[in-house]
């Protein structure tokens, strides 16, 4: 029996809603392809849909029912291109949230500005009011660690190191040090 027919059955459901197999939906009831036809406005106010593009090992204090990453599907998603490539279009669909993209220079992944970023930055960088926390710095942090996790290692330091040398020195009073070491730890986690 293979997935398609299984359906959703004794699958993991990260790995079910990734596969995008009948049935897969996140707790919300969308399916992936529903999260990526999201448009700005919905990707900035829809909080409970990052945990499931970007999953991690621990739970989520801002969605504590959304699954969690496990040795098995770790090894799915390193051991399979094609969850890999569904993985990097999320990410791709994030970065131009942020206004950003990645492109290979001489062999090198590369992370930088898109033409969307000035109309973009204040969304995702500017500090909210005082005493809000930012939660786009957050998703920042999910990003990087999911990405190193899953396989993208290379996409996660292209983005750390964007994060380090342009953004940050750009944006310090916005983005404490404490943000910038959380994305470091990130980019190290497994």
């Amino acid at each position: 029996m293979t997935d398609k027919e299984e359906g959703t059955q004794n699958i993991h459901p990260i790995l079910a809603f990734y596969r995008q197999l009948t049935g897969a939906t996140d707790a919300a009831g969308r399916t992936l392809a529903k999260i990526w036809n999201f448009d700005n406005e919905q990707l900035e106010a829809v909080h409970d849909y990052i945990q499931w593009l970007f999953p991690l090992r621990e739970a989520s204090r801002f969605n504590p029912d959304a699954p969690l990453l496990t040795d098995e599907v770790i090894a799915a998603f390193r051991e399979d291109k094609s969850l890999r490539d569904k993985l990097l279009y999320s990410f791709d669909l994030m970065l131009d949230f942020f206004g950003l993209k990645q492109v290979k220079v001489d062999n090198t992944l590369v992370t930088s500005k898109n033409e969307d970023y000035p109309e973009r930055k204040p969304v995702w960088v500017d500090s909210p009011k005082e005493g809000y926390l930012n939660h786009n710095l957050l998703r920042v942090s999910r990003i990087l660690a999911c990405l190193s996790i899953l396989g993208l290692e290379e996409e996660a330091k292209s983005f750390l190191h964007f994060l380090e040398n342009t953004l940050y020195p750009e944006e310090i009073k916005h983005i404490g040090a404490r943000t910038l070491d959380f994305w470091q730890k990130a980019v190290n986690a497994r």
